[in-house]
């Protein structure tokens, strides 16, 4: 089971390894493990994967932000919703290349398991 969560005023998503009461203990995909507190978790799901969530989340951002700037004729507040785009598709672009830094790596497992001979059906 995966989580959505907020620290630090940041949103974050990760695997839930273990549940109490009051909080949670949950790696995030860079391996590092958090623990956070119930109220923080936002929303517990199966599918999909934490880091596609991420980026399906951003891209619909960036594009209600694009909409934002294009109904918008007060140059301040184009100017505000601008900036707000800019650091979502920096955001979306940076999930874009982790994502595939994990592809890469999941490839890459499974190449050496292949070779060492681990049945395939053992990797899925």
């Amino acid at each position: 089971m995966f989580a959505l969560f907020e620290e630090a005023g940041k949103f974050q998503t990760g695997r839930v390894l273990a549940e109490a009461e009051s909080s949670a203990q949950i790696e995030l995909d860079s391996g590092k493990r958090v623990k956070v507190k119930a109220a923080n978790v936002l929303l517990k799901f199966e599918q999909p994967a934490p880091a596609e969530l991420m980026r399906e989340a951003l891209q619909s951002r960036v594009n209600a932000l694009a909409t934002d700037f294009i109904n918008r004729d007060d140059p301040v507040q184009r100017d505000a919703i601008q900036a707000n785009r800019q650091k979502a598709l920096a955001e979306l672009d940076r999930t874009g290349r982790e994502i595939r830094a994990l592809q890469t790596r999941v490839s890459d497992i499974q190449e050496e398991a292949r070779r060492a001979g681990v049945p395939p059906g053992w990797l899925r």
